[in-house]
């Protein structure tokens, strides 16, 4: 694509045979005042050639054609019929593969550039050492710690927020979970498993299964103390593993605890940077 350079006719003298040689005046920028073009030449028009030396105005939209040189004087026979400008060959020109290559180039580069800065996630299965489970008598245990690390401000269940992992537990089975605030950042925590529900609370929650829930939901546990419950994962569906504690959900310590009637097994899967 080319960019559409425009040349005033009234700057264009006229002649018998061909269009003369004439220099060609400052025209104003709004934007910038004058925007200086080196020297460039035209293809011939009836043997004439125009040589431009100053300035004419650049608009830096893509067409789908040359040049168009608009002028208001008569178009040859080849040409008759186009409109008032008149499609020029200028490829010769070195400005023309510079703007050619400009076009080309420019976006190519930019959308590497998105490609390489952009952070994007993907979903991993992992058998964490956190999980452990007895088919024969459909039972998994859960060792969920508040506070592993400093994964979203210490604001997460085993290093994880923002629903970055997801618990997926087979319809009918037991889901026995101890909970340990391994207390990092010096804060108290809590869990239970609430309905996916937007917006978040801000506090509390309302447990999804009877008992799915730590003591002290709101005012939390104190670090390096622990809990324990269990409940039937009866309902099938999509819940949140979250921190009942004031302001600690919206803030991103929840995840994902998901009862499938097609799970054959317990797995986790986890967000990583790809």
């Amino acid at each position: 694509m080319l960019a559409e350079a425009l040349v005033c006719p009234h700057f264009l003298a006229m002649s018998q045979g061909g269009i003369e040689d004439t220099a060609l005046p400052v025209l104003p920028n709004p934007r910038e005042g004058v925007v200086p073009v080196r020297p460039f030449a035209l293809s011939d028009i009836h043997g004439a050639r125009v040589q431009a030396e100053e300035h004419v105005h650049l608009f830096a939209r893509p067409v789908p054609k040359l040049i168009d040189l608009v002028g208001d004087f008569e178009a040859p026979p080849e040409v008759a019929g186009r409109g008032m400008g008149r499609v020029l060959d200028i490829d010769a020109h070195p400005l023309v593969p510079w703007l050619v290559k400009s076009w080309l180039v420019l976006p190519v580069c930019l959308g590497l550039w998105l490609q390489c800065s952009a952070v994007s996630l993907r979903a991993e299965e992992i058998r964490p050492e956190w999980m452990t489970f007895d088919a024969q008598k459909q039972v998994v245990r859960l060792l969920m710690v508040g506070s592993a690390d400093g994964s979203n401000g210490t604001m997460n269940f085993n290093g994880y927020g923002n629903g970055d992992m997801t618990v997926v537990v087979p319809f009918g089975w037991k889901v026995a979970v101890e909970f340990q605030n391994k207390g990092l950042g010096a804060l108290p925590h809590s869990l239970a498993v609430i309905n996916e529900v937007n917006p978040l609370p801000i506090e509390g929650g309302v447990p999804a299964f009877p008992r799915a829930l730590t003591n002290r939901l709101v005012p939390g546990m104190m670090a390096g103390t622990t809990d324990s419950f269990e409940f039937v994962a009866n309902k099938e569906g999509r819940f949140l593993l979250f921190c009942g504690v004031t302001g600690h959900g919206v803030q991103g310590m929840w995840d994902y605890l998901v009862v499938s009637k097609e799970a054959k097994a317990p797995s986790a899967q986890v967000k990583t940077k790809k």
